[in-house]
């Protein structure tokens, strides 16, 4: 696998992207991204801050408006996912993991 998982030092917000994260823009199709995943010998999985994240860090972020997902950990989906971001959208905060394919996991999202 060409990706390795890197430290993840979140910013003030909570918020962290892997150094090879792809130009991926809002119009990015599942397609697309299932064809980089094979490229690269992963799958890719998300965890939404809205399933995963404490109360506390959901009141702040959703009752509070508070654009930050600090004091959320989020939890790896499968064994051996790493996380490749932290970010933002406009459902909220999601966390991208990569998982090697070697795993026997399957793409998800």
């Amino acid at each position: 696998m060409g990706i390795k998982p890197e430290a993840v030092n979140r910013d003030s917000s909570g918020y962290w992207v892997h150094s090879q994260y792809p130009n991926w823009e809002e119009g990015t199709t599942e397609k697309e991204i299932n064809a980089w995943c094979k490229d690269n010998n992963v799958t890719f999985h998300a965890v939404w801050f809205e399933y995963d994240a404490p109360d506390m860090a959901q009141h702040n972020y959703y009752d509070l408006g508070h654009d930050s997902c600090v004091g959320w950990e989020p939890s790896p989906p499968v064994p051996g996912a790493f996380c490749f971001s932290i970010h933002d959208t406009e459902d909220g905060p999601v966390a991208l993991f990569l998982a090697p394919v070697n795993q026997g996991n399957e793409i998800s999202n």
